[in-house]
């Protein structure tokens, strides 16, 4: 089946995207086939105990660390991810793709330590590469290419800025962006502008 694309975005405890200590306290996914949203979700979770809390990063997105170790056991959130890819089936040798801004560089790997451990952590039959496939469509990337003769006019490449660029017509209040469903939205849009011309 084309187009089966899970469009996602992590808020994360630390800025190192490789460490394997890096905790996600919020996720979240839009799930696309054929163009048609048929499930989205934002999940706040309590990081796992073996990740680092960098007050620093918390603070750059308005969060703090009362709040985020309150929040629910990321169990729960897996077992609510596992559970609507369970209903959305695919054909055989189908894998969703991953689609989010910077998730190549950033994104995927903190994703791909968080899924291990919880895979291990509930005794889960099915691995990552069981449900996705391992290179996104990285709309930052996807974004360099599309505006490489308009980039060095851009004061950054932020989603936000990104966004507002290639979105001329969408009131985009950055106030929400690091709300995960916000900016795997702004994201999602991003996409499809530079893939679909909508």
């Amino acid at each position: 089946m084309a187009n089966i694309i899970i469009h996602f975005d992590i808020e994360t405890t630390d800025s190192d995207a490789h460490s394997g200590r890096n905790g996600i306290h919020e996720l979240a996914i839009i799930m696309e086939m054929g163009g048609t949203v048929v499930y989205k979700s934002n999940h706040y979770m309590k990081p796992l105990p073996k990740c680092i809390v960098n007050l620093n990063s918390l603070n750059a997105i308005g969060a703090n660390y009362e709040d985020i170790m309150a929040y629910p056991d990321p169990s729960i959130a897996y077992n609510n991810i596992r559970n609507a890819l369970e209903r959305y089936p695919l054909l055989k040798g189908d894998k969703w793709l991953l689609s989010g801004f910077n998730s190549q560089a950033f994104d995927l790997p903190v994703l791909l330590s968080w899924w291990g451990s919880m895979k291990f952590a509930t005794k889960d039959y099915k691995s990552f590469a069981d449900w996705f496939h391992f290179d996104t469509l990285d709309t930052r990337i996807l974004a360099a290419n599309y505006l490489r003769s308009e980039r060095h006019t851009m004061p950054d490449f932020k989603l936000v800025t990104v966004g507002k660029k290639l979105l001329p017509d969408v009131d985009i209040d950055e106030t929400k962006a690091h709300n995960a469903l916000w900016d795997a939205s702004l994201s999602m849009a991003i996409y499809h502008r530079i893939n679909d011309g909508v």
